[in-house]
């Protein structure tokens, strides 16, 4: 009986102590015809099913914000996203820049989360993800006029973010294993 009570409280409090993250650095500069305000950045695996924070438009005003996702009540893609996340393969990572033009960058998930999981898996793995968080480091618009007869409008824009991924081991801790197995 106290075997079971220890493993169970180990159990329990381990995941709170081993709490991590994982941070995917988002840098663009880009310049867009006409004159832009806004942008709307978006991470996901290519289909609208997996695709976060598509309608948080940003501003210079949001200069070190952060806007945070717990569930499918923050994004309707939630799930779908985490997932993907932790489905065990090496899935491509979709980055969205909507400002004037679109843009869109590809990565693999091994870029980012191949640490978290060791040689186990190429992304998060097995884990419970607690958050998913967008923080805007740094945002500006610098509009430049062209005359060619008439004024062409060209918006130069500088965007550094990162998301984190804040996760905790989904597994039973290796402290309980020698307590289990007795």
């Amino acid at each position: 009986m106290t075997k079971t009570i220890i493993a169970g409280l180990l159990f329990f409090i381990s995941p709170i102590v081993s709490a991590a993250e994982v941070t995917i650095p988002v840098d663009y500069n880009r310049s867009s015809m006409g004159i832009v305000s806004s942008l709307i950045f978006s991470i996901g695996y290519g289909s609208n099913e997996t695709t976060l924070f598509e309608t948080t438009p940003l501003r210079k005003a949001n200069k070190g914000k952060s806007y945070p996702l717990y569930s499918a009540e923050d994004d309707p893609q939630f799930t779908a996203f985490v997932a993907r996340l932790t489905d065990g393969r090496d899935d491509t990572l979709y980055f969205t820049y909507r400002g004037g033009a679109t843009f869109t960058e590809t990565a693999p998930e091994s870029d980012y989360f191949s640490k978290t999981s060791g040689p186990y898996s190429p992304d998060i793995g097995a884990q419970r993800i607690n958050s998913i968080t967008l923080t805007v480091d740094d945002l500006d618009f610098n509009l430049t006029v062209i005359w060619i007869g008439i004024p062409l409008f060209r918006t130069a824009i500088s965007f550094k973010a990162h998301v984190t991924i804040s996760y905790h081991p989904a597994y039973i801790p290796a402290v309980v294993s020698p307590l289990l197995s007795h």
